[in-house]
């Protein structure tokens, strides 16, 4: 019995040994140290953090309770884990890190305290270091600005044309446009001539009663100077002389050579040279308007004529005549017309040379699509 007893008062005293050192009081904010528990002694409670972190109190043996951990200082050094392990107990959850110090920058961290088996007192929790922010996404590059558009070019001003490719009315007044040339104009008492005329009415372009100046003569020819003549008279009348429209050079064979129809070109040399100096003069009173401030010539040719060796003597002379025209495209343009297609296999003649009325509107026609392809008098 005294044995038992023996027994009994050790095991107390353990007890009351256990019980005492568990609960010791903090020195200085230090924890209380955790007691060897034999038995599932309640954990001890870590002391309140001071400048340093409290020691975290050791688990009891066996299911202690954990001890919180102790209350982080401001701005300070984590406390250290605590120093001794709980033997054998079941491991008691983490303690509750202390507060984040209020320091501006946080404070390191105390190294981690080893956990006991019985967890000991969390260490004071170093101030959470922020977390890094996410990057911004990246910001989308700019669309490049769209190029502009290139500004259309501005209408030629020499065709007098306005920027939305129609031809510019008013521009010229009737009294610069002029009319020479010899029978081919005047027949039918200026038939072309007229019927131009209606055609740039009803387009707008010439005024009711209004009329071009007119210098044909029936029966003149080219080499001989009588045609040059006609627009040398135009000029003395009145210098401002914006378009000519004229014909010539038939008569230079038709009167000028009549062996031209018997023995056309090129077999016949003397023609060869007729029809020369006929684009030869023309040439020269082409170059004449173009020094004169002449803008625009219309030159429309003869149609292929009916009359015995006509045809081959229009065809011979043709290509003479449109190559001198063609040449000028500088400040003065030379438009040519040829006439023989609309001709072919109808009756537009009136004696096998000159046109009848029907020639005379086709001729017309044929000129007055030159004038308005090119914006000439509109």
């Amino acid at each position: 019995m005294l044995e038992s007893r023996a027994i009994r008062m050790g095991a107390l005293l353990t007890l009351a040994l256990g019980f005492t050192v568990a609960c010791g009081a903090d020195d200085t904010g230090g924890g209380g140290r955790g007691g060897s528990g034999v038995k599932g002694g309640s954990a001890g409670s870590g002391g309140a953090g001071g400048s340093t972190g409290g020691n975290g109190g050791t688990g009891g043996a066996t299911g202690g309770t954990t001890g919180s951990g102790g209350t982080g200082g401001t701005g300070a050094t984590g406390g250290s884990g605590g120093s001794t392990t709980g033997s054998g107990g079941t491991a008691g959850s983490t303690g509750t890190g202390g507060g984040s110090g209020k320091a501006g920058s946080a404070g390191t961290g105390g190294a981690a305290g080893t956990g006991g088996a019985a967890g000991t007192g969390g260490a004071a929790g170093s101030g959470g270091s922020s977390g890094t922010a996410g990057s911004g996404g990246a910001s989308g590059a700019a669309g490049s600005a769209g190029k502009a558009g290139a500004s259309g070019s501005a209408g030629s001003g020499g065709s007098g044309t306005t920027d939305g490719g129609t031809c510019a009315k008013g521009m010229v007044t009737p009294s610069q446009v002029v009319w020479i040339g010899d029978s081919y104009p005047a027949s039918g008492s200026g038939g072309i001539q007229k019927y131009t005329e209606t055609a740039a009415r009803t387009a707008g372009s010439l005024a009711t009663g209004a009329t071009y100046r007119k210098y044909y003569v029936s029966g003149t020819q080219m080499a001989n100077g009588q045609i040059p003549g006609q627009y040398t008279t135009a000029k003395q009348a009145d210098p401002n002389i914006n378009t000519v429209i004229m014909t010539g050079g038939g008569n230079d064979i038709l009167i000028g050579n009549a062996s031209c129809l018997s023995s056309p070109p090129p077999g016949n040399a003397s023609c060869v040279t007729t029809v020369n100096n006929a684009s030869a003069a023309a040439d020269t009173l082409l170059a004449q308007m173009q020094t004169d401030g002449v803008k625009y010539v219309v030159y429309y040719f003869y149609p292929r004529i009916t009359i015995s060796g006509g045809a081959a003597n229009v065809d011979y002379a043709f290509p003479i005549v449109k190559a001198m025209c063609d040449k000028f495209t500088g400040a003065l343009k030379c438009f040519f017309v040829d006439t023989r297609p609309p001709f072919e296999g109808q009756s537009w003649f009136s004696d096998g040379i000159h046109p009848n009325d029907a020639g005379q509107q086709a001729i017309a026609t044929l000129v007055w699509n030159a004038m308005k392809a090119n914006c000439i008098a509109q």
